[in-house]
Parts: structure tokens; C-alpha cells; sequence
């Protein structure tokens, strides 16, 4: 993985994610129990998914600019404020949390993916 410095490609934090793994989705962890994922879960599962990504890489801390730069290259590309609309997701759901002092996000400790809670929250929202 290759770091850069600045603020190219739309990334706003101060080091960004050029080269990160390719983020792999397996549709029956989605599915569950073979029931039907909505979309809006998930898009969630997906932003998580790259946020786990990043974390394996190294990175501490992110901004929804990383999760849009580590996403571009798959055929699920999103915009940084599809990405923050997904975090706020996330956020409810207890995965992860927001410094709001360096407006960096962190996946919480031993946070884990629920898909039914996500598709529970998709249904309320």
C-alpha cells in the first residue's frame, strides 16, 4: 500500500489511501439467513466493510474521503457524502464513532456487523 500526501483525488485527510486491498463481499454474508438485504443495508455493510479495509491497512483513523478513494475502484463507488450518510449509519448501529475535535472517524472495539440491526435500522429510517 502506497501512501500520498495532500489533498489529491477528493481525499481531504492529510495522508490518503492511493493503493488499498480491494474490498471482498460474499453475497450470502449479506443474505444472512437466506433472507433479502435491503439496499440501504447494504450500502451500510459496504461502507463498513471499507472501513475494516483500511483499519487492516493501518490506518487509525478516517475520513469518508478514504472510504469514497478505497471504494472508487470497485463497481460499488460512492461519494463522500453518500459515505458520511453511511457513517451516520453506522454511528446508531455502535460500530463507529466520530472525533469531532480532528472530524476523524474510528471503528469501535469489538464492533461487529449485524446485518438484521442494519436492516432493521434501513426499515425504520
Amino acid at each position: 500500500m502506497r501512501l500520498r500526501r495532500g489533498i489529491a483525488g477528493g481525499c481531504s485527510a492529510k495522508l490518503c489511501f492511493s493503493s488499498a486491498p480491494p474490498i471482498a463481499l460474499a453475497g450470502s454474508v449479506l443474505a444472512g439467513r437466506g433472507g433479502r438485504v435491503s439496499e440501504r443495508a447494504r450500502r451500510t455493510k459496504i461502507v463498513y466493510d471499507a472501513a475494516v479495509a483500511l483499519r487492516e491497512a493501518g490506518a487509525a483513523a478516517f475520513r469518508p474521503g478514504d472510504i469514497a478513494e478505497q471504494l472508487r475502484p470497485t463497481d460499488t463507488p460512492f461519494g463522500a457524502w453518500e459515505v458520511r450518510g453511511e457513517l451516520g449509519n453506522l454511528e446508531r448501529l455502535g460500530l463507529v464513532q466520530c472525533d469531532e475535535e480532528t472530524a476523524t472517524w474510528q471503528l469501535t472495539q469489538g464492533g461487529e456487523f449485524d446485518i438484521a440491526a442494519a436492516k432493521a435500522l434501513a426499515e425504520g429510517a
